[in-house]
């Protein structure tokens, strides 16, 4: 089987919250999910479409008789020169590994090495991984049937980790791994095809648009704001925001202090988003 029909599989199988039971360090604020609007919006295009490869029972049947998926993981190690500049430890990306397996084992997936570790040297990636020759690089690097991870320090642009649904590999800033893998998980998650909770709010602060803490439309479609309810006739859940009924509705597309500001819905319904979904932005100081 191959990884992308993997990469399917487990998508249609998670009961998807990747909660963030156990992990009392919150991501540094500084550092955030670099996706794209338009990489965002490819990968809720693909999660939609993978629905609709599969029927409910077939998805139930799966779920029942799911064993342990294991995923064959490529790790590139940049440095910016022969002298190692830049090179992260064996030790820090063992340590992330395991963490990394540590969220996943829930869900039944667990991710090794397929192969050593790959040094790579580019001075392109070190001093800023945004770049479109660093792009380029990292496309050659891609090792097939397997998940891409490029590890770089971006010295120069050091604000985000990213997956590419386009290029199919997922860039780790250095300064933001650590043994929890909070971001490793949230990147793989993309992977998975599963959107940021509050898709559709990347990039827009909903309390400064709308002062009155109550959302003034209500829209129509897959792209209409997802609303609180989660049945009933209003109810989007389905197809509005990131697909999932069992993922509260969230607007909130930066990280806000604890406790949040309250908002509501265009049916005057008040948001609670679930602050402990590693796709969500919701302030992790408000985890116990």
């Amino acid at each position: 089987m191959n990884l992308k029909k993997l990469a399917l599989f487990v998508t249609l199988f998670i009961p998807f919250l990747l909660n963030a039971q156990a992990i009392n360090t919150s991501p540094n604020d500084d550092f955030k999910c670099g996706i794209s609007e338009e990489a965002a919006a490819l990968i809720k295009q693909r999660l939609m479409a993978n629905r609709e490869l599969f029927t409910r029972q077939e998805v139930e049947n799966l779920v029942t008789g799911r064993t342990t998926t294991y995923i064959p993981v490529t790790i590139h190690n940049v440095a910016e020169g022969s002298s190692g500049l830049g090179k992260t430890s064996e030790q820090t990306i063992l340590a992330f590994l395991c963490g990394l397996n540590a969220i996943y084992a829930n869900q039944d997936v667990q991710f090794f090495l397929h192969g050593p570790i790959r040094n790579r040297v580019s001075p392109n990636i070190y001093y800023n991984a945004s770049t479109t020759t660093s792009t380029f690089q990292m496309l050659s690097y891609r090792v097939g049937g397997t998940l891409n991870l490029i590890i770089g320090s971006s010295i120069n642009n050091p604000r985000a980790s990213w997956y590419s649904p386009s290029g199919d590999y997922i860039f780790l800033l250095q300064q933001m791994l650590t043994s929890t893998a909070v971001t490793e998980a949230h990147e793989i998650g993309h992977f998975f095809t599963l959107p940021h909770t509050f898709y559709g709010w990347e990039g827009q602060d909903v309390v400064d648009l709308y002062p009155s803490r109550i959302l003034p439309f209500c829209g129509s479609g897959s792209n209409a704001p997802e609303r609180v309810a989660r049945t009933g006739a209003t109810a989007n859940c389905q197809i509005a925001a990131d697909g999932f009924c069992d993922t509260p509705a969230d607007y909130f597309s930066d990280r806000l202090n604890c406790p949040f500001p309250s908002f509501s819905d265009c049916d005057t319904v008040l948001l609670d988003p679930d602050e402990s979904n590693m796709m969500s932005y919701a302030f992790d100081a408000c985890i116990n």
